[in-house]
């Protein structure tokens, strides 16, 4: 976890000010379902993906990179049907929530640190340094010291291109 040297709160910026890399359902690797938000906590139990932006279990994918107080791997995401809904964890609580709240570059608890690629990407709570994976009941939990299988999410693009499978690079003759 690379933790960046934190600025005070008047120089962190809103979530929203940062690239959006894109819209995407997030399938869990372990379970090959879909994350939906359920009683506000959020759970990779739906069956079907979503087909549009405004459907259930679609969020956007901010990337924080050079804000005040995130590190490069900063990311955030947040609902696209509620734009005020971000991921969150919650203090001790290791429950992953969508939850309505202001998401800031150095705010620990609605920032995450990703690790993957594009396609695939596992994600490391900065509120309590812990990886998120799927539990047996489906859902989110930021509690694993380290990235295991079920902390793997495929990003499945919606209402954009798809994402194409990296390529080896082509050896010169």
């Amino acid at each position: 976890l690379q933790t960046p040297a934190f600025a005070g709160n008047n120089s962190a910026k809103n979530c929203e000010n940062g690239k959006l890399i894109g819209t995407f359902a997030l399938q869990a690797r372990s379970n090959s379902k879909f994350v939906k938000k359920d009683d506000g906590k959020l759970r990779a139990t739906r069956s079907s993906q979503p087909s549009n932006p405004s459907n259930k279990g679609v969020f956007e994918l901010y990337s924080l990179k050079g804000m005040p107080g995130a590190s490069d791997q900063t990311v955030a995401l947040r609902s696209t049907r509620d734009p005020n809904r971000w991921w969150r964890v919650k203090r001790n609580d290791h429950s992953v929530k969508l939850d309505n709240y202001q998401c800031r570059s150095d705010r620990t608890s609605t920032t995450f640190i990703g690790d993957g690629h594009i396609s695939a990407i596992a994600l490391q709570s900065r509120k309590n340094d812990q990886w998120i994976y799927v539990a047996g009941n489906g859902k989110l939990k930021a509690a694993s010291d380290s990235i295991r299988n079920d902390s793997y999410f495929k990003l499945v693009p919606i209402g954009q291109a798809p994402i194409p499978d990296p390529q080896p690079p082509t050896p010169e003759p």
